[in-house]
């Protein structure tokens, strides 16, 4: 089992994996694994069941609270991760450093509430 401090190292890894990669859409789903990351930690302490496996960041995001603002972003990065075909012309890509951003103020956000 993982701790919050382990969801919280992985977060910065992913975090640093999304800076450390010039493809954009591998760089974006480095972003949705740090995003899923910070939202186990964000279970691990609020829930008294098992942190779930999976990648199911919306659902995560539903039994935390997680205000709408963030549950666009997380949802476009849920879509990222989930395509077969990344590089897809006709799915829209955002530009990472924003998306970093509004993932870090997710980060911030939970770890006000929850960590």
């Amino acid at each position: 089992t993982m701790s919050t401090n382990d969801w919280e190292e992985m977060y910065n890894n992913s975090i640093q994996a999304s800076r450390d990669n010039t493809i954009d859409q591998k760089a974006l789903k480095e972003l949705h694994l740090a995003v899923e990351a910070i939202l186990k930690a964000g279970l691990s302490e609020h829930s008294q069941y098992p942190v779930p496996d999976g990648h199911d960041t919306p659902t995560y995001a539903k039994r935390l609270d997680v205000p709408k603002e963030f549950r666009q972003t997380i949802s476009y990065l849920e879509a990222v991760y989930r395509r077969r075909y990344p590089n897809d012309p006709k799915f829209p890509t955002r530009d990472q450093a924003e998306i970093r951003s509004e993932v870090q103020d997710l980060r911030d956000w939970i770890a006000k509430r929850y960590l």
